[in-house]
């Protein structure tokens, strides 16, 4: 269940009711005989004494209770971060070695390059749950480049996605034209290209260079983002476990002891 800081103010709050509840029952002491009245009078100034400590006692532990519970959703909050720029940039650098780099160099890229059949699924940053970062004072920019990451992985999906549909299309239009013997199957980039009309091959070759750009530059981007985020991890929670990369920068995620260069299987 959700617990609910009680603040000094409620301290303060209560004392007040409790002195209200004090005058009335001074007004009856009064009327009692005065050794009885001071005995009653130190009772009640010891049970007054003996609320103030315990209740005092109660709020310091329900701050440290609610504090320790903020430290551990900002780690969790960081983690799930780290975890996210690291799923992306190893969905990235596949994509480059397996896709796009055995065409890069190739001057009918746009043809040669195959469309992408199936997208897995990989998680996004979740910036409101970071948006504390903005009070860092080592890096208050760090939230700004875990937005830029985030933005330029959404390009870099959007644009494959577009050209993945186009070159789809092109496809359709290259076999409908060997179908009908417009041109031969063993048709040449030019000829495909003839019948797939200028505005198609216009727009495929233009999203093939802008996919390439869009990836190049979040793979870029990816690497110096994730080292920031977990300097900042390391500062604000030293004795958080956190995520660390391989060397070689493609290996999965490991999760590694603070103050140890020991990494877990």
């Amino acid at each position: 269940m959700p617990t609910t800081r009680v603040g000094p103010a409620w301290i303060v709050v209560s004392f007040l009711a409790g002195g209200l509840v004090a005058l009335v029952l001074l007004d009856r002491l009064l009327r009692l005989e005065p050794d009885n009245a001071q005995h009653i009078l130190l009772e009640f100034a010891g049970i007054g004494l003996s609320t103030f400590v315990g209740a005092w006692a109660a709020f310091l532990l329900q701050s440290h209770r609610d504090d320790v519970k903020d430290r551990a959703e900002r780690a969790a909050a960081l983690r799930k971060a780290q975890f996210a720029l690291n799923a992306q940039f190893t969905a990235l650098k596949e994509i480059s070695r397996q896709h796009l780099d055995p065409v890069r160099n190739d001057p009918d890229r746009d043809i040669r390059l195959r469309a992408f059949l199936y997208y897995r699924e990989v998680p996004s940053i979740d910036l409101s749950s970071v948006s504390f970062l903005l009070e860092s004072t080592d890096d208050p920019d760090l939230l700004s480049t875990l937005h830029t990451c985030q933005n330029m992985w959404n390009n870099a999906v959007g644009i494959l996605q577009h050209r993945s549909h186009d070159h789809r299309r092109f496809l359709e239009r290259v076999a409908a034209a060997v179908q009908a013997h417009v041109i031969p199957e063993d048709a040449t980039p030019e000829q495909m290209r003839t019948v797939a009309g200028p505005e198609m091959q216009a727009s495929l070759r233009s999203l093939t260079r802008g996919l390439y750009e869009a990836v190049d530059e979040a793979v870029t981007a990816n690497p110096p983002a994730f080292q920031r985020l977990s300097a900042e991890f390391q500062k604000q929670f030293p004795v958080e476990r956190y995520l660390a990369r391989r060397p070689d920068a493609d290996g999965p995620v490991v999760a590694k002891a603070p103050l140890s260069a020991a990494k877990t299987p």
